[in-house]
């Protein structure tokens, strides 16, 4: 473990380290470890830190940040460093590149707060759930519902870290109108939108759509049963034969 000797830090020196590291065929050098660095310049009480671990990829001698913890608790994994050499996250968890969770291809599940799950595959035994109740109808709820093209006003918000290219979703207020169950609302006042629960609302419309086709199938079923049933048409088919029996009857004098 390394320190500096005692004097006032500014924002981005180094605090200390631990680094392991090793001879190599001619040299020696520091190949993996942790380093605090000063996340503002230091006052006897503004002494905010950010670490950085470091690792060194196969063939090669320099090690690389790998995984930062800033001065704000958010961790960013596989993080690339700011201006400043400082590792950066924008949330309380951002990875930097692709992420699996599970430990086989049949489990692994996000959850939110809550611990209802989000994506993945999650557990959902029917001995693990009690009041079990069905949806109720939601075809019109979702028919009503707009989906949108938008950008963030990102600059307006900084401490929400929006990102500037285009992107699509829902309006909250918008949604709370129609299924205010889908929104919530923080202690600011800003309204959120629970997206994990459309698929299943759409799979409730689906069903209810099937159901519609299969009563208009069935209707036209009957409709047409009924037709073949018809007195009328079956004595408008025998006149038809009679007068097509007495056209040929015609024809043969």
């Amino acid at each position: 473990m390394s320190q500096h000797p005692r004097f006032v830090f500014q924002f981005g020196d180094e605090l200390g380290e631990y680094a392991v590291g090793g001879y190599g065929a001619t040299s020696f050098n520091e190949t993996g470890g942790f380093a605090a660095f000063a996340a503002e310049n230091w006052t006897d009480v503004a002494q905010g830190t950010t670490l950085g671990f470091f690792s060194t990829p196969i063939g090669s001698n320099q090690a690389q940040l790998r995984l930062g913890l800033l001065d704000n608790g958010n961790i960013g994994i596989g993080t690339p460093e700011d201006l400043n050499g400082f590792p950066t996250a924008t949330d309380k968890l951002q990875v930097f590149g692709d992420a699996r969770v599970g430990n086989a291809g049949t489990n692994g599940c996000l959850k939110n707060f809550a611990g209802t799950g989000i994506a993945g595959t999650c557990a959902s035994d029917r001995r693990f759930k009690k009041d079990i109740t069905p949806f109720g109808p939601v075809l019109n709820q979702l028919i009503a519902l707009q989906p949108v093209h938008y950008y963030w006003r990102a600059e307006e918000f900084p401490a929400r870290h929006f990102g500037n290219s285009r992107a699509y979703g829902l309006i909250a207020q918008d949604v709370e109108q129609i299924l205010p169950e889908l929104v919530a609302t923080d202690g600011d006042g800003y309204k959120a939108v629970d997206y994990s629960e459309l698929p299943l609302l759409t799979i409730g419309a689906v069903k209810e759509l099937k159901a519609e086709n299969d009563a208009l199938k069935q209707r036209v079923a009957e409709l047409e049963r009924r037709a073949q049933d018809d007195p009328v048409k079956q004595r408008i088919a025998e006149l038809e034969r009679l007068v097509a029996d007495l056209l040929a009857a015609g024809a043969r004098r």
